[in-house]
């Protein structure tokens, strides 16, 4: 069975790698923390549709409701195969100005939360010798972003443990791969685009914000069987160019 975790399965690209992942027959763990509701009316309509999903609270946060998760997961569904690390927060703020509480929570949710996943599911990974790790990062870790020191350096180090997390399991046809998302209208960016519309927009070729389903195309390409050798790679869904 293909058991897909999917964190941060409640919010808008969550849900939408986590219906492309269902219609191509996987299993879906949806993982939340504070969208209950979403996440629940999430699973209901993949059930209807005859597929299999379950939801799963953890604050990510925390270690060992990360460690918890996992163990109800494999109980209830099996090993995971693929795991999406999605889940994200922000804490703007001027690095002088930013209180040690906002930088760790960001580098937790992000950054740690996605070691301690990758570290819990490696093993059924290792055993039967298939696994998809797909970070969802940002240009942010490429470029940077005035007011989010701590989410530019949270994705930045994705990109790095990515590449050597990718390294240490080629040889286990397991893939690690990393998705930079275009600007997406979602619970976590709708006050910043009411804000700065004009200026967001002007930055777009396309004239117009991505969606949640750009991402999940991608995702849902890179856990395809047939696509394993690619592994290590940082994917653009965007039209925005990038510099590093």
């Amino acid at each position: 069975m293909k058991v897909a975790l999917v964190t941060g399965a409640s919010g808008t690209i969550g849900r939408a790698i986590a219906q492309t992942l269902a219609a191509e027959g996987w299993t879906l763990a949806l993982h939340y923390n504070r969208g209950e509701e979403a996440a629940r009316e999430l699973a209901r309509s993949l059930q209807t549709q005859g597929q299999r999903a379950e939801i799963f609270a953890a604050d990510l946060r925390n270690q060992a409701a990360i460690l918890q998760m996992v163990l109800n997961i494999r109980e209830q569904l099996g090993p995971i195969t693929a795991l999406i690390n999605n889940a994200g927060v922000a804490r703007d703020a001027l690095l002088h100005k930013m209180e040690l509480a906002q930088w760790q929570e960001v580098l937790d949710v992000h950054l740690n939360a996605a070691y301690f996943l990758c570290q819990q599911v490696l093993p059924d990974m290792f055993s039967g010798n298939f696994g998809r790790i797909i970070n969802i990062a940002s240009i942010v870790g490429q470029q940077g972003r005035r007011g989010q020191a701590n989410y530019a350096a949270a994705k930045a180090a994705l990109f790095a443990l990515t590449k050597s997390l990718a390294l240490e399991t080629a040889q286990y046809q397991i893939s690690v791969n990393a998705i930079c998302p275009p600007f997406v209208l979602s619970e976590m960016s709708q006050a910043a685009y009411e804000r700065y519309k004009e200026r967001i927009l002007s930055s777009i070729p396309r004239g117009f914000p991505g969606q949640g389903q750009d991402v999940a195309n991608l995702t849902a390409f890179l856990c395809r069987p047939e696509n394993g050798y690619i592994t290590g790679q940082i994917f653009n869904a965007d039209c925005r160019p990038t510099t590093w």
